[in-house]
């Protein structure tokens, strides 16, 4: 009872990382019902997508089984029953060698919102909010990564600068949002 009140998932995972337990947060955060997870590999809730950084996962936890007392971190994620995506923190460790059990405990956080917060702002940092286009940040980044590029490699790159005459007339005349457009 006590699993199933936290409002974290915890998942157990035998060494070909099958489900072998869920609690009840894996029902509320993805939409699948537990009974219909038990036994299917983790891989199953994987978007395609995602699968090369999945394997990262799977070499970290199928490393954390062979050594003793190995707590990891990382972020895993998955696909609910709608087929949203979700970013989980992951935190698992090796079990206990007294235990002579295979199977691996596994914590997940849901951190969706954090990451998806992060993403906006992390466009806005780089696009003008006004257009959607790149902003001056993006163009001073990729004009250092050209020049950068350049002297390493001796590649040629070129940049063509325009500039719109008089702007300021169309806006005075048909108003700002034509101008916008």
């Amino acid at each position: 009872q006590l699993l199933n009140d936290l409002p974290s998932i915890v998942m157990e995972l035998d060494e070909e990382l099958t489900i072998t337990f869920l609690n009840e947060a894996w029902e509320h955060i993805t939409g699948y019902a537990i009974e219909e997870c038990i036994n299917k590999p983790l891989q199953d809730f994987i978007p395609d997508d995602r699968l090369n950084a999945f394997y990262h996962f799977e070499f970290k936890v199928l490393n954390a089984l062979n050594h003793e007392h190995i707590n990891v971190h990382t972020e895993l994620c998955v696909s609910d029953r709608a087929g949203r995506i979700l970013w989980l923190t992951t935190k698992f460790s090796s079990p206990e060698e007294s235990l002579k059990s295979t199977k691996i405990t596994v914590c997940l956080e849901n951190i969706t919102d954090q990451k998806l917060a992060y993403e906006r702002l992390e466009h806005l940092t780089m696009h003008d909010s006004l257009t959607g286009l790149f902003n001056r940040n993006y163009f001073e980044a990729a004009l250092e990564q050209f020049s950068s590029n350049s002297i390493k490699t001796n590649a040629t790159h070129g940049l063509i600068y325009m500039d719109l005459d008089h702007f300021k007339v169309i806006n005075d005349s048909f108003g700002h949002q034509s101008g916008d457009d």
